[in-house]
């Protein structure tokens, strides 16, 4: 069969269920593949083409055509028509546009404007040259630039998402060949976590104010654990935030999760503050960059060191990092840590919150000598077991999709 519909190896069918009208009304084929012998030296020539069959048919005609009279076709037109980088991201994008999010080759809107970022960094780099000419060389160059303005951390996330729009490129014949396969990543230097101190955090809602968005900010970052992203517009508005139950929804996270985060009256109190003055339906109208300058300079103004030897920066997401450090201090289980931060194992929890540095760890053995003491105390007057449990400021619960049922956090 010259003509046949083509399917990605994660969606195998069998190639005649394009036409059955029952599978065609839930599935639609990703192109068709014209597969054909040259007549002069029986080479194989197959091609991947983006169209209904009766088009695929009509290709399939010139090419056979163009074969009986010995013209070269081995060079696909979708090849000749990736002429730069920018011609190859603007196909990449349009054809993972049209996939619906069901299907199992479609991927998440983060990952292609992650792919957008690393392709406009090589081309402010190296210019924005044909995908046919990047060679080990080129990007050595490209490395050793981008190694002058940032972090190696940065590169490799880089150079990873080239390598997978070079493989998409790959698979829908676009490209013969990826120079990023076998690259390997930049060193880089382990460097300890950079979290809050409870001092530095009482400094920093102390430079907060009266500027209710600044104490809005933090306090909500550091109450939710929220990542820069879920509190801001578009993922963020005032419907997520439940004021007769006491509950803030964070419903755009990480691989489709959702957390239901129970707060107390001191964030609800700002937040209402903050609603009665807001004109949007976003708490927080603003992009990653400018929630980023105001909270880089809130550290400023309130004196705390940005950057220690040794230490990662502070910047936004160490509000996210201190939340978990003082759910840890406060013994908080490694898997309700997990839970609550939405992250995807365990063990990314334990490479955060239990390689603290030698002075966190003298304060987490202050805090668990004095509970130790009290549970001394408490032994010695059993008789006094019926008292009430002093109030708590706030109590913390997680929902995710995978589970419905709410786990109950440590109080802090």
């Amino acid at each position: 069969m010259p003509v046949r519909p083509y399917f990605s190896k994660k969606r195998k069918r069998n190639i005649y269920d394009y036409w059955n009208p029952e599978l065609r009304k839930i599935q639609k084929c990703a192109g068709f593949t014209i597969d054909l012998r040259n007549p002069i030296n029986g080479d194989r020539v197959r091609k991947v083409v983006d169209t209904d069959f009766k088009i695929a048919c009509d290709v399939e005609k010139q090419l056979s055509k163009k074969l009986e009279q010995g013209i070269n076709v081995t060079r696909s037109m979708k090849k000749d028509s990736i002429h730069s980088m920018s011609d190859l991201y603007k196909n990449y994008k349009k054809y993972y546009d049209a996939i619906p999010n069901q299907f199992a080759e479609s991927i998440t809107e983060s990952t292609i404007k992650r792919v957008d970022v690393a392709v406009k960094s090589i081309i402010n780099t190296v210019g924005d040259i044909n995908p046919k000419d990047v060679t080990e060389k080129i990007i050595d160059e490209y490395r050793r630039s981008r190694l002058e303005k940032v972090k190696p951390t940065t590169i490799n996330t880089d150079i990873a998402h080239l390598k997978v729009l070079f493989n998409w490129a790959i698979r829908r014949n676009h490209l013969d060949d990826n120079p990023f396969k076998n690259l390997r990543k930049l060193r880089v230097k382990k460097e300890h976590i950079r979290v809050l101190s409870i001092e530095e955090f009482k400094k920093l809602l102390a430079v907060c104010g009266d500027d209710i968005v600044n104490m809005s900010l933090v306090l909500l970052y550091i109450f939710t654990g929220a990542r820069r992203s879920e509190i801001l517009r578009p993922k963020f508005t005032w419907d997520d935030i439940d004021f007769t139950k006491k509950v803030v929804y964070l419903r755009h996270r990480k691989r489709d999760k959702e957390s239901e985060i129970a707060v107390g009256n001191a964030l609800l109190d700002v937040l209402t503050k903050l609603k009665e003055k807001s004109k949007s339906k976003f708490p927080f109208p603003y992009d990653g960059s400018a929630v980023y300058n105001r909270i880089m300079a809130l550290y400023k103004k309130a004196g705390i060191q940005i950057k220690k030897d040794g230490y990662e920066s502070l910047d936004v997401h160490s509000l996210r990092k201190s939340t978990g450090s003082f759910l840890a201090y406060g013994g908080t289980s490694i898997y309700d840590i997990k839970e609550f931060l939405a992250h995807s194992s365990t063990a990314t929890t334990e490479k955060h919150y239990l390689s603290q540095s030698t002075e966190r760890m003298e304060e987490a053995a202050h805090l668990l000598n004095m509970l130790l003491l009290q549970n001394d105390d408490q032994s010695d007057d059993q008789n006094r077991a019926n008292q009430p449990e002093a109030p708590s400021t706030t109590r913390i619960k997680v929902m995710t999709k995978s589970d419905d049922q709410t786990v109950p956090k440590q109080r802090f």
